[in-house]
């Protein structure tokens, strides 16, 4: 990802507040006690829903802090992308080549990317493993071994279109089958295999075995049914859930659903649900003017460009029609406060702030209306007949041109 990054020898005076003088504004300590550091891995998506529901967890068992392994799910992750991407391959056997769709699928064979839906998948499927220590994403560095299996799975995709393109599902599932035996024994060859196991201890010392799902399901069962993801991208649009094809882990669970709303509405349910004690799951463009070495999203300084060349009231809009702006990653809300500069919202990310030497980091109102471009906000928040919604099939590629 290419950051607009800078640097102290920058001017970060001539942002609309020093670095300290955000900082003050946020006087509530961090809400976790363990960062969770996604490293050289891409599962900013995935690591943000894990601290919505250590917070979750926290509300719930009076302040008590859980941190969940980020391994495990991960390990998972990468076995049930490789099993959808087989599954595609199958389906999309007598399209061309050239089609959109299997160019999509195939060039994301095996990737980190996903999102709120497929973190979801991933827990309700196998559950959540707390851990003492945070196990560092370091160690799991994906870049060679998403390049791997790419060329392991995509050859087995020439097998399937060009040599066996009229086989039986029967016949496709036993070749799949093979291929995930493969890619598995990558997989554990590269971190091991995933711990099933979580051990408690009842009131009076007594060890309890559970499978994690039996642990997810028993003690913590997070109400994701509660919650819809909304995107704006500065249009206002007719009311329809947007289903996004192809952009899957789990082959036939729930796809990500996609609420389109206008901008006042997107930020008003955000912020409703932060100032009524809730963490908020944002997708944001972390690549825009970040004041990395203070943790500071800030565009503030750099206004010239917008009246000079950008000036309009749909400023959004012109950002992500000619690719100026995009969601590319994911954090976790959970502070807003105000000063005479405007609001300032706390995140918590998935790299060290390291001026603070924590993950918070800030992000200035000018910044927040023009780079966060998803959230997954409580239904109530929003206050709709989501039962009489329509749903609308949408690819990949098109979803943020809905108008």
């Amino acid at each position: 990802m290419a950051y607009m990054e800078c640097k102290k020898s920058d001017k970060i005076i001539d942002m609309e507040c020093k670095p300290e003088e955000v900082y003050k504004l946020f006087k509530k300590k961090s809400l976790w006690k363990k960062d969770l550091i996604q490293e050289k891995t891409g599962y900013c998506w995935l690591i943000a829903v894990l601290n919505c529901i250590s917070v979750y967890m926290k509300k719930k068992n009076r302040d008590a802090n859980y941190t969940f392994s980020v391994r495990n799910l991960i390990i998972y992750d990468k076995l049930e992308k490789a099993n959808f991407f087989l599954e595609q391959v199958y389906e999309t056997r007598n399209e061309p080549i050239n089609s959109r769709s299997v160019i999509y699928v195939l060039a994301n064979a095996m990737t980190d990317k996903g999102n709120w839906r497929m973190a979801v998948n991933l827990i309700e499927k196998y559950g959540l493993l707390p851990v003492d220590d945070v196990d560092k994403c370091q160690i799991m560095r994906t870049a060679n071994l998403n390049a791997i299996v790419s060329y392991l799975l995509k050859s087995y995709a020439y097998v399937i279109r060009e040599k066996y393109k009229e086989m039986t599902y029967a016949e496709f599932n036993t070749l799949k089958e093979e291929v995930i035996s493969e890619v598995r024994n990558i997989i554990f060859s590269y971190w091991g295999e995933p711990i099933n196991s979580v051990t408690l201890y009842d009131g009076i010392g007594n060890r309890i075995y559970l499978t994690q799902l039996e642990f997810y399901y028993k003690y913590v069962c997070f109400p994701f049914d509660e919650y819809i993801c909304i995107m704006s991208n500065g249009v206002e649009s007719k009311m329809y859930l947007h289903e996004i094809a192809l952009d899957q882990n789990v082959y036939n669970a729930p796809k990500q659903q996609l609420l389109k709303v206008g901008d006042k509405i997107f930020l008003n349910a955000i912020n409703t649900q932060v100032e009524n004690g809730d963490v908020c799951w944002i997708g944001i463009d972390a690549g825009k003017f970040l004041f990395k070495d203070y943790g500071i999203y800030d565009d503030g300084p750099f206004g010239i460009i917008e009246e000079n060349i950008l000036h309009s009231n749909d400023i959004k809009k012109i950002l992500y029609d000619y690719k100026i702006a995009s969601p590319s990653h994911a954090v976790t809300l959970f502070d807003i406060s105000s000063s005479q500069n405007g609001i300032w919202w706390r995140v918590q990310n998935n790299i060290i702030n390291e001026y603070t030497n924590n993950a918070n980091f800030y992000m200035s109102e000018s910044w927040i209306m023009k780079y966060v471009f998803i959230a997954a906000v409580k239904k109530k928040y929003l206050q709709l007949d989501y039962e009489n919604m329509m749903i609308k099939q949408t690819m990949p590629w098109d979803y943020f041109k809905i108008s």
